[in-house]
């Protein structure tokens, strides 16, 4: 399968680094499945992915998280926020993730959650460290707009935590 590589600017100036499997052929239904890598390697060890994503009507894309290859690193004023437990390192992920969701939905076309939620939208996974950064889109609402709440709700409809 040939996958593609793509690097969105969010919010604040953050680049995202993500490889995609691309929408499986002829299907209109298909769930999008965002990988979160943990912390020992980048999502490169998920990538082979890809070459089962179409059989299962998947479309998978992989991240590279923040400070790892082609992503934006943190800077010392994020790190100390994590360092101390400040609530507003896990907002501005929440937001980060949120605003990924939107472009992915404005750029890739992506099918709405189906009537009995068994298909389309997405299904976001965070593995080992990556759960971090798939969980606090999540845990509050009023960190993103109600406009965007609302088109969210249309796609997302799984949180998948491996190895947390």
């Amino acid at each position: 399968m040939m996958m593609t590589s793509h690097t969105y600017t969010l919010i604040g100036d953050i680049k995202v680094f993500f490889t995609d499997s691309g929408p499986p052929p002829a299907s209109t239904d298909y769930t999008t499945l965002i990988v979160l890598h943990g912390s020992a390697f980048t999502g490169h060890g998920f990538e082979r992915l890809h070459d089962y994503a179409h059989r299962y009507n998947l479309r998978t894309v992989i991240w590279n998280r923040r400070d790892y290859y082609g992503s934006t690193k943190y800077t010392d004023a994020e790190i100390d926020d994590l360092n101390n437990g400040k609530k507003v390192f896990l907002d501005r992920l929440a937001i980060q993730v949120a605003d990924f969701l939107k472009q992915y939905i404005e750029k890739e076309s992506v099918p709405k959650i189906s009537a009995d939620r068994k298909t389309g939208g997405f299904a976001i996974m965070g593995w080992s460290m990556g759960t971090a950064t798939a969980m606090p889109l999540f845990s509050d609402p009023a960190l993103i707009s109600p406009e965007l709440y609302a088109l969210l709700e249309q796609y997302v409809k799984d949180l998948i935590l491996d190895g947390a």
